[in-house]
């Protein structure tokens, strides 16, 4: 028997819904390299790249297939949204069983398990054909809906956001993914002490969700804040994994004494979407003054050395704060190269902590 041991680097398998025109069509075109199937019809005034709308379910499939055969040099497989592919799904149903719509003619719930049939065919064909070997992320972008709700353990009813899926085709999308964001404005609740009536206001800055509330569905397995600006910078180093070398994948460097590695560009936003961030230097840092000779050449950057450059970018802190918090507490000496570091670390220990790494860098920067 094989045992395999440790956190095993996959692409991304997404899925980013929240109220229309909030930007996760917007957001999504930031990914590595993405193309779209705009099932929708809704990125015409965006600069991407796009196949040409379905016309059909089976349409749909067929470019699926095609995307599998050749990537063409995409890396992110962006499915634009999913509830406008459940309407071509319902019509594939409704016709080839002459249904006027679904649950009609006394069907006894046969239209409905077609319909959840045909995703979970299509999710196996994702997850075993572009997921598992390796070939390109994929992200479904999907609309909410608000709808009551209420816990089985509990009395009555409350609003929640939720997808707008069948009730039978949403559990099986969320349960296939491992990177379930909501997305939306922030919006404050403001009550009159006087009148008790209630006001909401903001509605400028938006948001990315990445745990669960009562108030909506969310989750991620790669320890993201509770909340985000929207934007790729504080997601960026998740999409890593991919079986194809990156074009831009660094290559071995000679670190002499003032040597130093530039961090990732800041991620551009869309206008209105996330707030700026900042670049900085990240990377192997400068060997110590007192010493003129030159140092030995560092290891190849490995693709979580290039992900926890994305993370540290996307935080506004360098790699030196970062080595002056491993240091303190023992886990590497201090001026310790980043292609030093090991790949096994950065995933199971940085990656999972990292909202108490980066609460612990920044108290050694209020310290200092």
């Amino acid at each position: 028997m094989q045992i395999i041991k440790g956190m095993q680097p996959k692409p991304v398998k997404g899925l980013i819904y929240g109220p229309e025109g909030v930007g996760k069509s917007s957001l999504a075109a930031q990914f590595p390299k993405p193309l779209f199937i705009d099932v929708e019809g809704g990125t015409s005034r965006l600069a991407v790249d796009r196949t040409q709308r379905p016309t059909s379910f089976a349409h749909f499939k067929q470019m699926v297939g095609d995307i599998v055969r050749d990537q063409m040099g995409y890396q992110t497989l962006v499915i634009d949204t999913a509830d406008w592919l459940e309407k071509l799904a319902v019509k594939q149903v409704c016709a080839q069983n002459g249904f006027a719509g679904m649950g009609g003619n006394n069907d006894y719930g046969k239209s409905y398990n077609e319909l959840a049939g045909m995703w979970s065919d299509l999710l196996t064909q994702l997850e075993a054909d572009l997921i598992e070997t390796g070939k390109m992320h994929v992200v479904f972008l999907a609309h909410s809906t608000t709808k009551k709700f209420e816990l089985p353990e509990e009395e009555g009813q409350f609003d929640r956001y939720q997808l707008d899926l069948e009730k039978k085709v949403s559990p099986l999308l969320k349960a296939w993914c491992d990177m379930m964001l909501f997305v939306n404005y922030r919006t404050i609740v403001v009550v009159d002490d006087k009148t008790k009536t209630a006001k909401g206001q903001g509605g400028t800055r938006r948001m990315m969700f990445a745990e669960h509330t009562a108030a909506f569905d969310a989750k991620n397995r790669d320890g993201l804040p509770r909340e985000m600006d929207l934007g790729i910078g504080p997601i960026k180093h998740c999409f890593v994994g991919l079986s194809a070398k990156a074009p831009n994948a660094p290559t071995a460097v000679a670190a002499p004494a003032a040597a130093a590695i530039a961090g990732p560009n800041p991620p551009i936003n869309p206008p209105g979407m996330a707030t700026p961030e900042t670049g900085c230097s990240v990377g192997i840092p400068p060997m110590p003054k007192k010493s003129d000779a030159p140092a030995a050449p560092t290891s190849v950057l490995q693709p979580q050395h290039v992900a926890l450059q994305h993370l540290l970018a996307g935080a506004g802190v360098t790699y030196e704060q970062l080595n002056a918090v491993l240091a303190a507490r023992g886990k590497y000496p201090e001026n310790t190269p980043l292609g030093n570091i090991d790949p096994a670390f950065i995933e199971g220990y940085i990656n999972p902590h990292w909202a108490k790494v980066l609460e612990m860098i920044n108290s050694a920067a209020v310290a200092a």
